[in-house]
């Protein structure tokens, strides 16, 4: 039986780091057999470009959303 795990991440100001973030939490979460999982990126109203990163990660990859 598949179980199925949500990942909340607060984000504030982290653009930079927002890429890296999702490809370690989604490579360690890969390695969990029988596993599906979602990242959940929640802006609080971040003055960079922290939600444009979010929306071209979500676009990319079904497993992201913001």
């Amino acid at each position: 039986m598949t179980q199925r795990l949500s990942v909340v991440v607060p984000v504030f100001c982290n653009e930079t780091t927002l890429v890296e973030l999702r490809d370690r939490v989604s490579a360690a979460l890969q390695t969990i057999d029988e596993l599906d999982f979602e990242i959940i990126f929640v802006d609080d109203a971040s003055t960079d470009r922290s939600w444009s990163v979010i929306e071209a990660m979500a676009l990319a990859d079904p497993r992201v959303v913001g």
